[in-house]
């Protein structure tokens, strides 16, 4: 009998956002929006909270008059689950 592949999916919810952080330098700032958008992220579990998985990823920085860096990370946590194979979808249906 051949293994049977089964596929993963991605999961995602809705937008999260760090709203602006302020850092002394752009990787500080950039750390520190990921950090709150990770935090946020946990809202869902903790498997949706890995900006590395996450749909519709925005991160940008600016530089402030005042000094340091405002940065902004925007993502849709996501998760991978692995789809059901045939033969699991039609033992449910049939219900054995």
């Amino acid at each position: 009998m051949p293994d049977v592949a089964t596929a993963a999916v991605r999961l995602c919810e809705n937008a999260v956002s760090s709203g602006p952080v302020v850092g002394t330098t752009e990787t500080a700032g950039r750390k520190a929006a990921l950090t709150i958008w990770k935090s946020k992220a946990l809202v869902y579990g903790k498997p949706y909270a890995s900006w590395r998985i996450a749909a519709d990823k925005i991160l940008k920085c600016f530089p402030r008059e005042a000094g340091g860096y405002e940065c902004l990370a925007s993502a849709r946590p996501c998760t991978i689950e692995q789809a059901p194979g045939r033969r699991e979808l039609r033992q449910k249906r049939l219900g054995i």
